[in-house]
């Protein structure tokens, strides 16, 4: 049973704001892997044995409330992961497992938690989403929560990026592209944004990645702020690489409004997977798509020469919690995302009560 919208006006207007992923968490949302005929595009169990290790990693600092679509879903969970105290599972049929971009997202003040929803139609009608264009307003009573908010614009989380200081970092590529929301000014669709994720400024860079990534170029593949107060961006050295321009007007973009930004590198070699519409493409793969907790921050590796430094780059960003690298190439040369993508926090706090 979904259940109603709440009784609020905007978030922003009722004092709520989006915290910053670093912060304590009440529970990370995620979803069992599986296969659908048009993804994933290697072997699934390659896929799995990675995500298992990611699951069982977050669930050592906090819960985990773990989305199974079906039987074959939670027999191959089981197989994978054994029981842990810290992973609950619910049953909800998904059509994808991408739960930043298909899931509620969670705004807070103080301690009171309010799930936003947003229309979503799988990256812009790229894919089927009959499932997944409503499980972000069904999953929520099994979580506990009892209403929600629905935001006015089809929209991923995985396409914006937040502080916890009342700023965000988006996309042009993305939030305005016109199998989302045509016919609105990216000024309508900015101040939707504001007012529905509690910011004051919203940032729109160009782009992320030019190949490989069917989100047009979501922001979390491309820029992440971290607590240190500066944004970490890839940076790809070398200038034949289809993403490096964007990349680096990128940087000059967050500089200008007045962020400082550190280099993240992108892996030496490039990965090379198969790609959704025939043929092969080069892999998105990306240190920026990291997930922090309170207390840890996983980074995807890739075997690749430039592993250590990203985790060094994003250790000295985030010098109160420690930093996990864990192996992500089936996913990323798969799936295009990782393990950002795959995930959504809960802050800390209680649902908001009913009235």
């Amino acid at each position: 049973m979904t259940p109603p919208s709440s009784p609020f006006s905007t978030p922003r207007a009722d004092g709520f704001t989006f915290p910053a992923q670093w912060e304590p968490h009440r529970a990370t949302l995620a979803a069992w892997p599986f296969e659908r005929g048009e993804t994933w595009m290697v072997p699934l169990e390659e896929v799995r044995k990675e995500y298992a290790l990611f699951i069982a990693a977050i669930a050592e600092d906090e819960p985990v409330v773990l989305v199974l679509a079906d039987e074959e879903c939670q027999r191959s969970f089981e197989a994978h992961l054994p029981r842990h105290p810290n992973i609950t599972t619910v049953m909800l049929p998904l059509d994808d497992c991408w739960l930043r971009d298909s899931g509620p997202v969670f705004v807070k003040k103080k301690g009171a938690i309010l799930p936003v929803t947003w229309r979503f139609n799988a990256w812009g009608g790229k894919f089927a989403s009959t499932n997944d264009s409503e499980c972000a307003a069904t999953i929520l009573p099994q979580i506990g929560a009892p209403f929600f908010v629905r935001g006015p614009l089809t929209l991923e989380g995985g396409s914006i990026e937040c502080n916890g200081k009342g700023a965000a970092l988006t996309t042009r590529s993305c939030i305005m592209s016109d199998e989302r929301n045509p016919g609105l000014s990216e000024e309508e669709v900015t101040t939707a944004i504001a007012q529905y994720f509690g910011l004051e400024r919203v940032i729109v860079l160009d782009s992320g990645f030019k190949t490989g990534d069917h989100t047009d170029g979501h922001i979390d593949m491309a820029a992440r702020f971290s607590p240190a107060g500066t944004v970490l961006v890839n940076n790809a050295s070398d200038p034949n690489h289809p993403s490096a321009e964007v990349f680096w007007k990128n940087s000059d973009e967050i500089e200008r409004a007045g962020f400082s930004t550190r280099s993240l590198p992108l892996p030496i070699n490039p990965i090379i997977g198969p790609n959704w519409g025939g043929g092969t493409v080069l892999v998105p793969a990306n240190y920026a798509n990291f997930y922090a907790t309170g207390k840890s921050v996983f980074v995807p590796q890739f075997g690749d020469p430039n592993d250590e430094q990203a985790l060094s780059i994003i250790a000295s960003s985030f010098p109160n919690h420690r930093v996990v690298g864990l192996n992500a190439r089936a996913i990323v040369t798969g799936g295009g995302g990782i393990f950002n993508c795959l995930t959504q926090q809960i802050p800390a706090g209680e649902f908001v009560a009913l009235p």
